[in-house]
Order: C-alpha cells, then structure tokens, then sequence
C-alpha cells in the first residue's frame, strides 16, 4: 500500500468547503496535502500558496507526515462521512492521488478535488466527482490568469460538476466579467468579496452574476446571499446559513414547485444533523493527522 504526504485532516460541514450542491447537509473529510515547492507556470510557494491559503484554509505547509492511503479511506469510513475533498495546492499533482480517489469511490464516497487551474482539467476527470475551482483575482500574473481562465473553460466542457470559488476584493463588474464569460449554465459560483463595501455593490455583482450562472452564491458577510433556487421556475429550494444547510425541499433532486432536475448530487438531506454540527464546530475541526493514523513524518 502506497503512502502520500497529508498536510492536515478536518472533519466539516461540505457547506464550510464549500460544496452546496453536492451532499448537501452532509459531512466531509478534507484531506489537504502540502504545497509543492515549486508549481507550474512559473509560479512557487511559498509566496503564492500564502495567498491561497488565507483565502481558503486550505493550503496546507510544505512540512506534512506521510499516511497510507487506505488509512485515509478508513478514517473516512469510520467517521462516516458522505464526501472525501482533496485539498491544497494542485493535488492532481500528487502521484497518489488516483489511489486516494479510486479506493475512496470503491468505499461509496464521492471524491471531490481542488484546483487552481494550473493542472489541465482532463489530469482531474478520472480522479474527481466534483472539481472545487479556486480562481483568484487579487494574484496579478498574466500567465496564471491565462492558465485559469483557459482551465475554467475546459472545465465547463468536461461535463464534471464543479464548484468554482471566485475571490475578488471589491465587487467590481469589471473584475469579475471575464471570469463569467468562461462558466457555463451549470456551474455553481461562489463569489467571495473581501470588501463588499457597504453590501449595495455586492448585491448588484450577485445580480448580474446570477443572470449568467443561476447557481451563484455571495459570500461577503454580513451580506451573503446563500440560498438556492430553482433555475427555470425561481422557487426557493434551499436556505443555509454560514457553513450549514438549514433547509432543503428538492425530493429526488428536483424542483419541489415545478419538478425540475436541479444540479445536486446525492445524498441528499432535508437540513444539516445536530451530530455534524456538534463534531464539525459548526464548520471545520483540523487535525495533526499523527493523531488520527498510522503517519510518519517526512525526512
């Protein structure tokens, strides 16, 4: 059995991710791998994976334990959670992480896997249920925004359902228009804005942003704008607040008002447990993973 380097793991709400259309009020394990040292396009850590980090938790350090692959896979079983995320900086780079993925799916879980866009999409079809898409405006590099923005749109192309995070720091139209001109109908966005200015801004680039991409969500709190609704009738079907779902009214994944087929991916649940949310803090609880598995630390 193979080991990889795992940077931390955190047992989460898939709302604080955030993944809301896939598990919805499920539980995940997020499985974050250490930065590469050096990434693709010229870029390299630890200055730009500094970035990301701050921005998504996600990041991880270059110092990580190694851990057997199936050990992972039966911490999430123990644990007993619907979706195992492949976090930090481009781990379709990690040479196990097809292992990970197909012993996680083997187990019944859905394998979703993070990206920025500096690894082509198809190195993430056999690898990925669901793609979580970090495209970050503050970092200006013409190549890195090149090489997002031409991986966005092979994204839209590829058929895998995707979440895309969209960081901005003030909700401008002009920042954020190029990135919408690359996501097709059935991605889900989620747009972060740092300095959402007084919220009236931000309302307005969540407007036109949902004219584009139905399934938007604002995250600029304390203006966030977290429900769901349906795509081709506009009915409420789902109401979250901060990293958990309060409600969710699709039976069998569509529309409860016109039976439309909504963008979800089971299992899906009616609210997020009172178990979750007393194991997740409400959102994500990290651990060393020396603590949770058989892991060694890298020489």
């Amino acid at each position: 059995m193979h080991s990889m380097g795992v940077a931390s793991l955190g047992y989460s709400t898939v709302e604080d991710i955030p993944l809301f259309h896939v598990a919805p009020g499920g539980s995940a394990l997020r499985v974050v791998l250490p930065a590469q040292a050096r990434l693709p396009g010229g870029l390299s850590c630890p200055g730009w994976c500094g970035i990301l980090g701050e921005l998504t938790r996600a990041a991880g350090s270059e110092e990580a334990v190694q851990v057997p692959v199936g050990d992972i896979v039966s911490l999430a079983r123990r644990w007993r959670v619907d979706v195992v995320s492949i976090e930090g900086v481009e781990p379709a780079l990690d040479d196990q992480l097809g292992e990970l993925a197909s012993k996680a799916r083997s187990s019944g879980l859905t394998v979703a896997v993070r990206t920025q866009g500096l690894a082509p999409p198809d190195s993430l079809i056999d690898s990925a249920d669901v793609i979580i898409f970090d495209y970050i405006t503050l970092i200006d590099d013409p190549a890195y925004k090149v090489s997002a923005t031409t991986s966005l749109e092979g994204l839209a192309s590829s058929g895998l359902l995707a979440e895309v995070n969209v960081y901005i720091d003030e909700p401008l139209v002009e920042t954020l228009t190029p990135v919408l001109h690359s996501l097709s109908r059935n991605t889900v966005l989620h747009l972060h804005i740092g300095n959402p200015r007084g919220g009236g801004a931000a309302r307005q680039l969540y407007d036109i942003a949902r004219k584009r991409v139905p399934y938007t969500y604002l995250h600029a709190p304390p203006y966030d704008r977290l429900e769901t609704y349906c795509h081709e009738c506009g009915a409420l079907v789902a109401v979250r607040e901060a990293s958990r779902l309060v409600a969710l009214k699709a039976p069998g994944g569509r529309c409860w008002r016109c039976g439309a087929k909504l963008p979800l991916r089971g299992p899906l649940y009616e609210a997020t447990r009172a178990t979750i949310l007393r194991r997740s803090g409400g959102g994500t609880v990290w651990h060393d993973p020396r603590v949770l598995v058989g892991a060694t630390r890298n020489s």
